[in-house]
């Protein structure tokens, strides 16, 4: 994969020829973006569903499905990505949004953005390189020893996407993007490499928001 096509320079309409990606956003010349949003507006979460991170059992039930075994892969196979910094990440957000170009309006920070600006602006580097800080934070405690921190940071995350109302679908549909960019960092990606960062996107997704029975 020829990672050019996160140059600033480059236009968006090279970046999608470079990424061999389907031209799901129609690229033209990024028009100027607005500066990136502090403190984006969190939407109040609909009182018709519940979130499954605010259950101790459940979060404990989907933790423990991450064993020894699936950790090792999953903290082995990530530190070619983790070398790439930011861009890594951004390269997933943008195999993401070009597959699913409607996913933009989750996130109030994007939806002023038309999308022929959105792969080249501020807002969804900033976003990546949040995203790169979570993946990071979740690999750290993973691997730390404390089960009670773990839990509680995948809590967290699962609950900070449920507040924009971020539903497994999501989630799961960035992971073969994901392991695209895995594979492209030079890891190659086995059934058990697979397996284990599936796991990892399950117990997250599976943690977010349902409809109250």
């Amino acid at each position: 994969m020829n990672y050019s096509a996160l140059n600033r320079t480059v236009s968006a309409q090279d970046a999608f020829t470079n990424l061999n990606r389907p031209q799901a956003l129609k690229m033209q010349k990024p028009a100027a973006v607005k500066s990136i949003d502090e403190e984006p507006e969190t939407p109040p979460v609909k009182s018709d569903i519940v979130i499954l991170a605010d259950s101790r059992s459940a979060s404990h039930e989907q933790v423990q499905r991450l064993n020894e075994t699936r950790r090792h892969i999953i903290t082995e196979s990530y530190s070619k990505f983790k070398n790439g910094g930011v861009t890594h990440s951004l390269m997933v957000f943008i195999r993401m949004f070009a597959e699913n170009p409607q996913y933009k309006n989750i996130w109030p920070q994007f939806r002023q953005i038309t999308d022929s600006s959105l792969i080249s602006s501020d807002q969804l580097r900033n976003h990546a390189r949040v995203y790169f800080g979570g993946m990071n934070q979740i690999i750290e405690m993973m691997n730390a020893g404390n089960e009670t921190e773990f839990r509680n940071c995948i809590r967290r995350m699962a609950r900070s996407h449920a507040k924009f109302v971020v539903h497994k679908n999501h989630v799961m549909d960035m992971l073969p993007e994901f392991l695209h960019v895995i594979s492209a960092c030079g890891t190659e990606v086995t059934e058990p490499v697979r397996d284990a960062w599936f796991t990892l996107f399950d117990v997250i997704g599976n943690l977010l928001s349902k409809p109250k029975s």
